[in-house]
């Protein structure tokens, strides 16, 4: 979500999902391995490498919505759609943090007290693939090309939104 553009966005209603988010780092003369920023890569971590998904009406919205309101608040970063208050593209860590502060969540080692909400991006991930399974409504083939994945495993011990 926070590698996409505006220029993923296609006028016949989809959306291109083809670069990702990932974690930089530095290594020290020691060996030790150090976290030092994100950046955004050309391809994403699955095998089927890029994917067209279907824009909802909802999802037009709101990304509408956040394109008019960086444009009312005069900031932009390149292309990229999600960014914060300084004009700057957002990180995955941030998208997680909003959403385990909505959650209840205070910090990593509390992740795991919530049974009512996923509580980041990876947990709601997994309960839309495994809402699209339970419901038998999609063939596993089309839910690994949502997934992104050449391969489905059932997901198992997921939090399920109701």
């Amino acid at each position: 979500m926070v590698a996409l553009t505006t220029s993923c966005i296609n006028d016949d209603g989809t959306i291109d999902i083809i670069r990702e988010d990932v974690k930089t780092y530095i290594k020290y003369e020691d060996g030790s391995m150090h976290r030092n920023g994100y950046e955004v890569v050309n391809h994403t971590k699955t095998q089927c490498r890029k994917r067209k998904l279907i824009l909802t009406p909802s999802a037009k919205k709101y990304i509408q919505m956040v394109l008019d309101r960086n444009n009312e608040l005069g900031i932009a970063d390149g292309d990229y759609i999600f960014l914060n208050k300084d004009g700057n593209r957002i990180h995955n860590h941030a998208v997680n943090n909003v959403l385990r502060r909505l959650n209840g969540v205070r910090n990593e080692k509390d992740a795991f007290v919530i049974t009512a909400k996923p509580s980041g991006n990876h947990a709601i991930r997994k309960t839309c693939i495994s809402e699209l399974h339970d419901s038998m409504l999609l063939s596993d083939d089309t839910i690994k090309t949502l997934q992104g994945t050449k391969t489905f495993r059932q997901l198992k011990n997921v939090t399920f939104i109701r």
